[in-house]
């Protein structure tokens, strides 16, 4: 079918940006050892289809637990765990009542995903100012039982670090395999707290 090339080819670009970043970087930092991070957070979103949908407003929230692999003076090798929901602000269905027939939009489905995430921190990676990108193979399952295949990005950036507590600002999304003919993609930002 045509929508397996298109679900090869996200992972292949995933796993070598993965690869990319694994080549690129520098020896472990010995003088640093790998601290583990919990980001925690909330938000809003949208989400996107080929298919006539209703309420493309949605509320997201999630974690991802990530740890440093290696080390240069101002960046650094990021690897971990993702996972996320996105779901509809659904408020009610929108309906065109004509005489004899009533015509109703569904709303967009609930997506839940897990990914496994690599990629770059820059800048000082315990201060405030310390940003990440990330990408990575995602499994995605929505509440319309269907398991889809697909691919998170995430960028983050350290807006007010202490000691073992920060606060971050996020955006996130996903692009996944195509179920009844019709794609989806969504995209998401909010506030989120860090913990090391």
């Amino acid at each position: 079918m045509h929508w397996h090339s298109g679900v090869v080819s996200r992972w292949l670009v995933a796993l070598g940006v993965a690869a990319m970043l694994l080549s690129t970087g520098a020896a472990l930092d010995a003088q640093s050892p790998p601290t583990l991070k919990l980001d925690l957070g909330m938000g809003f979103g949208r989400t996107w289809g080929t298919e006539a949908r209703d309420v493309p407003a949605a509320f997201a929230f999630g974690a991802v637990a990530a740890i440093p692999l290696r080390r240069r003076a101002n960046s650094g090798l990021v690897a971990g765990v993702g996972v996320n929901a996105h779901w509809p602000l659904d408020f009610g269905t929108s309906c065109i009542i004509q005489i004899g027939s009533t015509s109703c939009l569904p709303a967009y489905p609930k997506f839940t995903v897990v990914s496994a995430l690599i990629g770059r921190e820059f800048g000082s990676r315990n201060h405030t100012g310390a940003t990440r990108v990330l990408i990575g193979p995602a499994v995605v399952r929505s509440d319309e039982q269907r398991t889809l295949f697909g691919v998170q990005g995430r960028a983050d950036v350290s807006v007010l670090q202490m000691r073992h507590v920060g606060v971050t600002l996020w955006t996130q999304g996903a692009t996944m395999s195509p179920f009844r003919d019709a794609s989806y993609v969504t995209l998401s930002t909010g506030l989120g707290v860090r913990l090391q």
